[in-house]
């Protein structure tokens, strides 16, 4: 018969075995201690605490873990309410200021006098908002020469700038397709300096051509004018009838008519040229609005071509 195992019997415990584990304070806990007990020393930098400082200070309460040093330290919760009660009453101040400067301008708005119809017509009108065009800026097109990629001359242009001794302004530059285009301030030295320099740089002379396009006048569209309009002699009434336009005949060219429904429709959209002169006169005197026959149309500009 096989002999049973004697289990084995458990040491008896040393007196330093039966000792519970020392536990460790958590961090938390003792900084919010430490916060209520330099607190409690100096209450009075309570009063200048926000609303932020006073919740933190209120959640050290809950952190300590002991019942008895909450107990110390409820008389700061004295001081937090007041400092509290002493932010909400400025909140409300400034609340009702704002309110009394509201009314202010309401009741200015109510005393202020309704012009009558005549003070209306009588009003020079507003010039209307048209979209600006960059000519704060002057442009500058870089062809490659022997299909050179333009990204390489791109790169080879900002190294020249980099390393150029005359500091020439530039706005932006990227690439396209076939070219690269560079923006510079609306300012001959700078633009001639950069041509110069691309166009003379042993590395970028036999790679690349570098100009300045020339602009076009801008054209400009008239819609709706009837279909009856005599187009012949269509700018020799532009001047008749504009008062602003005298003596600009000749810096008026009529292009072309847009199509505009079928050979049944009563009006037809039409397309000029004109010169810089002209356009600022319809831009900023004439409200772009030009008379035909006694008949107001709207005119809608075009940016200058390239």
């Amino acid at each position: 018969m096989a002999k049973q195992k004697k289990r084995a019997q458990p040491e008896p415990c040393s007196g330093s075995d039966n000792e519970l584990p020392i536990t460790k304070t958590p961090r938390s806990t003792t900084e919010a201690a430490e916060i209520l007990e330099d607190l409690h020393e100096n209450p009075t930098q309570i009063a200048s605490f926000n609303i932020k400082q006073c919740c933190d200070i209120l959640k050290c309460f809950n952190k300590t873990g002991d019942k008895r040093l909450t107990l110390k330290y409820l008389d700061l919760l004295d001081t937090i309410s007041n400092t509290l009660l002493t932010i909400g009453q400025s909140y409300e101040q400034n609340d009702n200021n704002i309110k009394n400067i509201l009314e202010e301008i309401k009741q200015d708005i109510r005393n202020k006098p309704t012009p009558s119809y005549s003070q209306i017509l009588q009003r020079e009108p507003q010039n209307a908002t048209l979209p600006t065009t960059r000519r704060d800026e002057k442009t500058i097109i870089v062809k490659p020469n022997d299909n050179i990629p333009p990204q390489i001359i791109e790169n080879k242009i900002k190294n020249i700038i980099k390393n150029s001794t005359t500091k020439t302004k530039v706005n932006t530059i990227f690439s396209k397709k076939r070219c690269v285009i560079i923006k510079t301030p609306n300012n001959d030295t700078d633009c001639e300096q950069l041509l110069n320099q691309i166009n003379t740089n042993a590395e970028t002379k036999n790679a690349c051509q570098a100009y300045e396009p020339k602009k076009r006048d801008p054209t400009i569209l008239i819609k709706n004018v009837t279909s009856d309009t005599d187009l012949l002699t269509i700018t020799q009434q532009m001047v008749e009838h504009n008062p602003e336009l005298e003596g600009l005949k000749d810096q008026m060219k009529f292009l072309f008519k847009l199509k505009h429904g079928d050979h049944t429709a009563k009006h037809m959209n039409i397309v000029f040229r004109v010169s810089p002169q002209v356009y600022h006169i319809m831009t900023t005197q004439m409200n772009n609005r030009i008379y035909l026959d006694f008949q107001c149309y709207t005119r809608l500009p075009k940016p200058f071509y390239m």
